[in-house]
């Protein structure tokens, strides 16, 4: 099962999860990838997820041999809303960066 794959059934089985997201240049069909292209991706929730998002989700695709955790503001639109991101570094080239948004701040910039 690729990594994309085992997000979704990780969201299926998560019932604070309400969308998951990718960004960045696998999702556009004219790039070639290789074993050093990352994985961005967005887990959208109902409430934030907190050390969960850690736990449950970031080390649920392997143990991360080096990572940066960063609260990011304004990500998509002004905001207050501070978003987790995680830039993680998997054993071999794997890399993916998670972004989690609760959904209440998603609504306050958008609706």
């Amino acid at each position: 099962m690729n990594d994309l794959a085992q997000i979704f059934q990780l969201a299926e089985h998560d019932s604070r999860v309400v969308a998951i997201g990718t960004e960045g240049s696998r999702n556009d069909p004219s790039v070639i990838t290789d074993a050093w292209s990352d994985l961005d991706v967005t887990v959208f929730v109902r409430e934030a997820l907190g050390d969960d998002a850690w736990s449950h989700w970031v080390c649920a695709l392997g143990g991360p041999v080096i990572w940066q955790h960063l609260l990011n503001r304004d990500l998509f639109g002004p905001s207050s809303a501070i978003w987790d991101t995680y830039l993680v570094r998997y054993a071999g080239t794997k890399r993916i960066d998670w972004k989690f948004a609760a959904l209440r701040q998603v609504e306050l910039i958008y609706f």
